[in-house]
């Protein structure tokens, strides 16, 4: 049992520093900017993560796909990070993000990490919407719409 501890101890601070830097504001960003070039964090409630990018003329379907293969790429990465210990919806719950919100210039796709139930089976939910659409999205699951002044850009 004592040979046990030491191993154990070292696991725990593996994970703990292995989760304390998943989600470095720059870290993550210049994973973004492989994709988009020019996009910035936008911080104004510890829910929500909002990626924007100055990406212009896709479709909503492309948005969407996008953001798919960006949560897959974001997750093998963390998960590499992590000698296979963590996944990115793990580091985002470690630091209470709900939503993570990539932003166009024509709209906005949201997904929320929480499972929810749903004839038996556990589903991700996430929503692709117009600017215009938005606000009421934001009222519902935050409270409320984000003025410019409340929310800090982090950029490269």
């Amino acid at each position: 049992m004592c040979r046990r501890k030491p191993a154990l101890l070292l696991l725990l601070v593996l994970l703990t520093g292995t989760l304390s830097g998943c989600l470095d504001d720059h870290q993550l960003l210049a994973q973004v900017h492989e994709y988009f070039p020019g996009a910035a964090l936008y911080k104004f409630d510890g829910r929500v993560l909002w990626i924007q990018t100055q990406v212009d003329g896709v479709s909503p379907k492309f948005a969407e796909q996008t953001f798919l293969h960006f949560l897959e790429e974001a997750d093998t990465s963390t998960v590499q990070k992590s000698l296979g210990i963590i996944h990115f919806s793990d580091a985002l719950a470690h630091d209470d993000y709900v939503y993570l919100v990539l932003g166009f210039k024509q709209g906005i796709v949201v997904w929320d990490r929480r499972p929810v139930s749903q004839n038996g089976s556990t589903v991700t939910l996430h929503w692709n919407m117009s600017w215009q659409q938005a606000p009421t999205w934001f009222v519902q699951h935050i409270g409320y719409y984000p003025q410019k002044k409340q929310i800090v850009i982090v950029s490269e």
